[in-house]
C-alpha cells in the first residue's frame, strides 16, 4: 500500500524533558545531558519504501501527546520509524511499529530520567462532492472532486457499472477517470483507500453500433467452424449459463450449440455443434441425437445450464440437461392444462423465459395467453382470456392477439411481444396488463409509448439496465425500448437484406429471436438468412 511513497517527516519542536537534577546546576555538560528531546520522526515502510505525504505533528507538551494527521489510505500498520533525539538520550521501542493504535515512546536521559510521548495518528476524512460531466459516450473523461484523496493511484478505483475505469489523474482534491466502452448507464462506484462511495449516476451515450455475422450464411445443416456451419431457418436463441449460445434450429428439428471465446473484444474460435435432435420430426426423449423434436420454436435456459424448448408441433415443453439428455416437462395431456383450456384444446407454446426462482413463463400463441409454471410444477394462467383481442386490464380480463415472445426485467415485470396487435405489453408483478410501446396500427416509426409503431414484433430480451430489445420482423430490424417506453431503431433500416456494418446500414431478413450476454452483446436469429448475427453497442 506504500508503493509510491516519498519521504515523510514529522517535525516536532524541541521538547525539553524535566529531570531530577538541581535546577541551579549551571555546568554546561550536566545541563546538556539533562536536555532530552525528540527532534524529528522519519517513517518508511518495512520494505524500505518511503511514504507519500509530509505529516506534521501537533504537540501537547503538558500531556506528552503528539497528534499526527495522515491522509486516508496510507498504510500505517508496519512502519519503521527513524527518530532523531537530542544528544545523550535514548528512545524505545525501535524497529517496525503499527501506528493504527496509539503508540508510546519513552525518551531516557543519561541520568535515566524519562519522558513519555504518546503518538496518535488521526486519519483525515475523505469527502466526495461532485462528478462532471454526468453523461457522455465511451472514453469520456469524468472528474470527481472532493478532499483527502491521497496521491497513491493504486488506492483509488472507479467503476462505471461493473466495469473498472482507468484513473488517469489523481490529486488530493480530484480524480479523473475515462469511461470504459460498454459500461452503459447506471451507478458509479468509487473506492478510495477501501472507502466506498456510490453517490453518482452516469448516463452512458451509445455512439457506435455494429452488426456482424457470428455463423451461418445459407440454409442447410452442418456442424463445425463458423465458416462452414449451417442452420435452416432458426427461430430463437438464448445465452446459456456457460456463456454459449443455444439455438432452436427449426428447419432441422434440432437444438444447436454455438461455442466461442473473446480475444481482444472480438469473437474467436466459433464452433457449432448439435446439442439434441436428429433431424426427424417426432416426440422422442433421450440423449443428444437420439432425441426428436417437431418444429422447436422458443428457447430459454436456467442458472444450472438446463435448456428449455417450446416444441410447437409436439405441443410440449422439453428440457435438455447440459450433457444433452432430453425429457418432456409439460405436454397437452397435463391435467392442469386441461383444467385451464379444456380437454379438446391443443397446447401451442412459443416464447418462453425463466426467472431467478425457476418459474417458467410461456406464451401460448393460439390461446392468446400467458402461462406460469412454478418451480414446483404448478401451472396457472396469469394473463389473457383465451380469445384474440386487444384489451388492457387485470390478468385474465386482458386480451392478446397471437403473442410471440416474453422476457422479464430485474423487478419481475414481464414484457410480451403482442405480434397480432403490433405492440409490446407489460404484465406487472400483480398481473396488471398494459401497453408499454407501440400502437395497434403497424408501421415503422420511433417515438415514446403509443407514438411508436412496429410491424409484427417477435423476439424480446432485457439488458442489465432493463432496456428492452425487440425484433421487429416486418421491418427487418431490431428496436430498443428504454424504461420510459421510448422506442428507437438500434439496427436495420426497414429493408430486407444480408448486410453487416453500422446499425443504420445493416440489413436483416425476417429476424426472429434475440438474446443478450453479460457484456451487453446482442445475438439475433436472422431467420431469412439462416444466420446468427451479433450487435455490439459502445
Amino acid at each position: 500500500m506504500n508503493k509510491i511513497l516519498k519521504s515523510l517527516l514529522v517535525f516536532l519542536i524541541l521538547i525539553p524533558l524535566s529531570c531530577d537534577k538541581d535546577d541551579n546546576n549551571s555546568d554546561d555538560d550536566t545541563s546538556k545531558s539533562n536536555e532530552k528531546s525528540i527532534i524529528s520522526f522519519s517513517f518508511s515502510s518495512s520494505d524500505n519504501e518511503s511514504l507519500s505525504d509530509s505529516i506534521f505533528g501537533q504537540i501537547n507538551e503538558d500531556e506528552g501527546v503528539v497528534n499526527l494527521s495522515v491522509s486516508s489510505g496510507i498504510d500505517i500498520s508496519n512502519l519503521v520509524p527513524t527518530i532523531e533525539i537530542s544528544e545523550l538520550a535514548t528512545i524505545s521501542p525501535d524497529g517496525p511499529q503499527n501506528f493504527n493504535s496509539p503508540l508510546t515512546y519513552v525518551v531516557t536521559a543519561e541520568d535515566n530520567s524519562t519522558k513519555e510521548y504518546t503518538i496518535n495518528v488521526l486519519l483525515e476524512q475523505i469527502t466526495l462532492d461532485s462528478m462532471e460531466p454526468t453523461s457522455g459516450p465511451k472514453n469520456t473523461l469524468v472528474t470527481f472532486t472532493g478532499t483527502n484523496f491521497g496521491n497513491d493511484v493504486d488506492l483509488v478505483k472507479v467503476f462505471f457499472g461493473d466495469l473498472e475505469a482507468e484513473v488517469q489523474l489523481l490529486s488530493q482534491t480530484s480524480i479523473t477517470a475515462i469511461v470504459p466502452p460498454k459500461s452503459y448507464s447506471g451507478n458509479v462506484k468509487i473506492l478510495i483507500a477501501e472507502q466506498e462511495f456510490n453517490d453518482f449516476v452516469f448516463d452512458y451515450e451509445i455512439s457506435d453500433i455494429q452488426v456482424s455475422i457470428v455463423t451461418g450464411t445459407d440454409a442447410g445443416y452442418a456442424d463445425g467452424d463458423a465458416n462452414i456451419s449451417q442452420f435452416s431457418y432458426p427461430n430463437d436463441i438464448t445465452v446459456g449459463a456457460d456463456g454459449n449460445l443455444y439455438v432452436t434450429d427449426t428447419g432441422n428439428n434440432r437444438i444447436r450449440k454455438v461455442t466461442y471465446e473473446y480475444v481482444d473484444d472480438l469473437l474467436a474460435g466459433i464452433s457449432v455443434s448439435t446439442l439434441a435432435g436428429n433431424g426427424n420430426d417426432g416426440l422422442v426423449n433421450g440423449n443428444g441425437q437420439n432425441a426428436e423434436f417437431d418444429v422447436p420454436l422458443g428457447i430459454t435456459s436456467d442458472s444450472n445450464g438446463t435448456v428449455y424448448v417450446s416444441d410447437f408441433f409436439n405441443h410440449s415443453i422439453r428440457a435438455i440437461t447440459p450433457n444433452g439428455e432430453v425429457s418432456t416437462l409439460i405436454d397437452q395431456s397435463s391435467s392442469e392444462l386441461i383444467a385451464i383450456y379444456g380437454s379438446e384444446a391443443t397446447f401451442d407454446p412459443e416464447g418462453i423465459t425463466i426467472d431467478k426462482d425457476g418459474n417458467l413463463f410461456i406464451v401460448e400463441r393460439s390461446k392468446h395467453s400467458i402461462l406460469k409454471v412454478s418451480s414446483s410444477g404448478d401451472i396457472s394462467i396469469i394473463a389473457g382470456d383465451g380469445t384474440s383481442g386487444y384489451l388492457d386490464g387485470a390478468g385474465s380480463t386482458a386480451k392478446f392477439s397471437n403473442p410471440k415472445d416474453i422476457a422479464i426485467d430485474s423487478n419481475g415485470n414481464l414484457y410480451v411481444t403482442d405480434s397480432g396487435n403490433n405492440v409490446v405489453r407489460k404484465i406487472n408483478s400483480v398481473g396488471e396488463v398494459s401497453t408499454f410501446a407501440g400502437s395497434s396500427t403497424s408501421g415503422f416509426s420511433d417515438g415514446i409509448g403509443v407514438n411508436a409503431s412496429f410491424e409484427f414484433p417477435s423476439g424480446i430480451t432485457v439488458d442489465a439496465q432493463d432496456n428492452l430489445y425487440v425484433v421487429d420482423v416486418g421491418n427487418h430490424s431490431v428496436r430498443k425500448v428504454n424504461m420510459s417506453g421510448a422506442v428507437t431503431t438500434l439496427a436495420g433500416n426497414g429493408m430486407s437484406g444480408f448486410v453487416s456494418g453500422s446499425g443504420d446500414e445493416a440489413q436483416f431478413s425476417q429476424p426472429r429471436g434475440i438474446s443478450i450476454d453479460m457484456n451487453g452483446n446482442l445475438y439475433v436469429v436472422d431467420y431469412g438468412n439462416s444466420s446468427i448475427r451479433m450487435i455490439t453497442q459502445e
